[in-house]
């Protein structure tokens, strides 16, 4: 019967695995704590600055200061939860140009993020949001100021007055982003696209932009209240034009937008992955200590005790492991 310690299984240094529980647990506690962090500073934000900014745009009507303040409300509380934008193909935002963006939804994340996105566009970007959103105290009236269309997807005839109010701001100048999903995913792949956004972009005779935004859905998953810090990539497709068309031409242009956003969507995806590979081995190169461990293992499997013999059976190092079960990766996940 052999005696010593049971063989180790191929993975992390045995020192590290019993400490792999207590790293998750530090994990949620620090994204927890951003979290309540953010919450708090995005409600004490409303209600500092949000009736300033509403005053304002009642007594003068000027629209800029909601916006202004709600783009510093985004950029600040973006930082506070450690997420990260990246934003390929920003040459397709021309703010002199109404456009309709169209962006798959998978974390209520999105939005803000988003917003941050198209800030070059200025006031005349509007969001076609729902209907319950307008309960919110101050945030629902400021939406109803800057002229965002409520849309209530349980109401048909709501929904038509929603998108024939869309489509004359559109004509109007206005750009609008919609998300012609409907509802969020929470599988992280893309829904079937209704037919109310390209409604819209049909009647008011603006071009649909494709937009993809991936990794949202790791900083805030559907049905938790958790934001986790990541890298998040947005990016902008070339435009589907609409001049010309007709109402029957509708449904050739969803089947179109989805298969340009579910294109820019895998490769948004493509890039997050390789960036995190990327990541991960020069955390691997760059670690010292795992070097050291590598060498010391080799100079324990292959140097005599000193009476000239091999060493006792059962008598093993923390870090040894056959030959090929010695991969570090140098990540903590």
């Amino acid at each position: 019967m052999r005696r010593g310690r049971p063989p180790e299984r191929p993975g992390r240094p045995a020192p590290f695995r019993f400490m792999m529980p207590s790293m998750r647990l530090l994990r949620t506690a620090l994204a927890a704590l951003r979290t309540v962090v953010t919450y708090a500073f995005v409600s004490l934000y409303i209600l500092l600055v949000g009736p300033v900014a509403l005053a304002v745009a009642f007594l003068f009507g000027w629209h800029r200061p909601l916006y202004v303040a709600a783009h510093g409300a985004v950029s600040v509380a973006l930082r506070l939860a450690g997420i990260r934008m990246i934003v390929n193909g920003a040459e397709q935002v021309t703010p002199a140009q109404p456009t309709l963006y169209c962006v798959n939804h998978a974390s209520n994340v999105e939005p803000p993020i988003l917003f941050a996105a198209l800030r070059s566009i200025g006031t005349r970007l509007k969001i076609v949001y729902k209907e319950e959103l307008r309960r919110l105290p101050i945030l629902g009236r400021g939406f109803e100021v800057v002229g965002f269309v409520p849309i209530n997807r349980r109401d048909r005839e709501q929904s038509t007055r929603a998108i024939e109010r869309a489509a004359a701001q559109a004509r109007a100048g206005d750009s609008f982003l919609m998300f012609p999903e409907g509802t969020r995913s929470v599988t992280g792949e893309l829904l079937p696209f209704k037919m109310g956004a390209f409604l819209l972009a049909v009647r008011a005779q603006v071009r649909i932009v494709p937009v993809a935004i991936a990794g949202a859905d790791r900083a805030m998953r559907k049905g938790s209240p958790l934001i986790w810090p990541t890298t998040v990539r947005v990016h902008f497709g070339e435009p589907v034009t609409t001049a010309g068309l007709g109402v029957e031409s509708r449904h050739a242009l969803r089947d179109i937008a989805r298969e340009r956003v579910a294109q820019l969507l895998a490769d948004a995806k493509t890039c997050l992955r390789l960036a995190g590979g990327v990541a991960k081995a020069t955390q691997a190169g760059r670690g010292l200590w795992p070097r050291a461990v590598g060498r010391s293992r080799r100079v324990r499997r292959t140097r005599p005790t000193m009476m000239g013999g091999t060493p006792r059976r059962g008598v093993r190092s923390a870090f040894s492991r056959a030959p090929e079960e010695t991969t570090w990766t140098g990540s903590s996940r």
